[in-house]
Parts: structure tokens; C-alpha cells; sequence
């Protein structure tokens, strides 16, 4: 390399690209070096045969326009990134629980459209699944509030109190606390294995958190899988003047 770089980024996985992105954008003369091939990292995908297979990426949030944008697309607007195709789901997911108290059930995205099914399936839930979204939004204004900096605690106890609450207990006592039938419950938490750990285990706060940006802004996946998402990444690094992202590294 005969040039000199004011930032070098080993690895061109998502974070990579993503800070080589940004430096390149303002102005650093920015080399990113991979090992493989071809960049991505997890965010690729291989054929077998006449089938393609995704490695990682099943389906992703805040990617939408309004009114359905979160932190992804608004880091693809910062980026300038706009080649990539986004099939969104109207579904949030589908739940399937074999044997004689089992259920198949479908559950669609929008908070109203979520609540109303939900109650369908099973009589009663509406209202407790209403206050699980009601608390995620308030987790979600006690976080941008803490965000600042140096809070009050008067503050947090007299605006946030239903926050401080919640952000103790597992996802599992809070929807008791709701009164949430057993049964809603075990709908509702589909999206655990997403998180690793079981209602019992798991924080309700996170929880909640990914309900309202799965359900609320929808879910999307790109037409070209996840490799769609690095290679348009990769073009505005080398639209930016810098090298496009090559196999610098070598196995030692």
C-alpha cells in the first residue's frame, strides 16, 4: 500500500462498513481491510445447488420510511445508502405449538391490527396487551430522557415511575402483574428466542422494547438478501474517493 490513510478499519462486517461508511463520508481517507473475499462478514449469503441460503440475518426492523423509520434507516440516510430493496412483512410473526392445547397463530403488525387478533385468539387479552405496548413507549421516554445525562431522580420518580417499576422484572411478572391469560402470554413472547432467554429470564424492558420496533415498524428483509446491505454499503465508501473494500489481510 503505497498511500497513507487517516483511518484503517479491520474487519468488513457490518460495523466496519458502517465506520468506514462515516469516516469516508466526512472526509478521512478510510481503508477497509478484510480477510474473505468478498465483504459482509455475517451479512452474506451461499448457494448449495439451486438453493440460497441467508447466514444471519432473518429479518430487520427500523429500516422503513415514515412513518416506520427507526436508528438503521436513519444511519442508511446519514450513509447516503439508498441501493437497497426492502420487502416488508405484514405479518410480525407466526406461531405454531403443537398438541391438544397447542395453537397455530398468525399475528399482524400494527399495534391495533396486534391487539385486535391478539383478542381474537384469545378473549380478554386486549387491554393487558394494550398496557405491554403503553409500557414499552414509556421505557422508550425514560431512555431518552437518562440519555441526556445526570438525571433527577425526583424527576424519574414522578414521570417515569411506572419505568422504574418495570426495569427490575422479567418479562414474566410484569405480563403477570397485566393480568395477561396464560395462554396470550405464550403468544406474546414468541419473539424470545430473538433475545436468548426464556419469559422467566428475560427483561421485560428489552423485551418490550423489540415488540414495539418489530410490530410497530415493521419488519423487512432485502430482495438480495443481507449481502444487498454490503455491497451498498461498500459503494459509498469507494464513491467517496476511497478504495472499494479488498482481501488486505492474509492468514498468517
Amino acid at each position: 500500500m503505497s498511500r497513507q490513510y487517516d483511518v484503517i478499519v479491520v474487519g468488513a462486517g457490518n460495523g466496519g462498513l458502517a465506520a468506514g461508511g462515516i469516516t469516508s463520508k466526512n472526509g478521512l481517507s478510510t481503508l477497509v481491510l478484510e480477510r474473505h473475499n468478498i465483504p459482509g462478514g455475517s451479512a452474506t449469503s451461499f448457494r448449495r445447488g439451486r438453493f440460497e441460503f441467508e447466514t444471519s440475518l432473518h429479518e430487520l426492523a427500523e429500516v422503513g420510511p415514515n412513518p416506520f423509520e427507526g436508528t438503521v434507516r436513519q444511519l442508511f440516510d446519514e450513509l447516503g445508502v439508498k441501493d437497497v430493496e426492502w420487502h416488508f412483512e405484514e405479518n410480525a410473526f407466526r406461531v405454531v405449538l403443537p398438541g391438544e392445547d397447542g395453537f397455530d397463530v398468525t399475528l399482524p403488525t400494527g399495534e391495533e391490527a396486534f391487539a385486535e387478533e391478539m383478542e381474537r385468539q384469545v378473549p380478554g387479552s386486549r387491554e393487558s396487551v394494550k398496557a405491554v405496548f403503553e409500557l414499552g413507549r414509556h421505557a422508550i421516554e425514560a431512555l431518552e430522557y437518562l440519555s441526556k445525562g445526570t438525571p433527577d431522580p425526583a424527576v424519574l420518580q414522578s414521570e417515569y415511575a411506572d419505568f422504574m417499576r418495570i426495569s427490575s422484572h422479567t418479562t414474566k411478572e410484569v405480563l403477570d402483574a397485566l393480568h395477561m391469560p396464560k395462554r396470550a402470554q405464550d403468544i406474546l413472547v414468541t419473539y424470545w428466542c430473538y433475545l436468548g432467554a426464556p419469559a422467566d429470564q428475560l427483561d421485560f424492558l428489552y423485551y418490550a422494547l423489540m415488540l414495539i420496533l418489530y410490530v410497530q415498524l415493521r419488519p423487512a428483509m432485502p430482495k438480495m438478501r443481507s449481502h444487498e446491505m454490503s455491497l451498498a454499503l461498500e459503494k459509498e465508501i469507494h464513491e467517496h474517493g476511497d478504495e472499494p473494500v479488498g482481501r488486505r489481510l492474509r492468514d498468517s
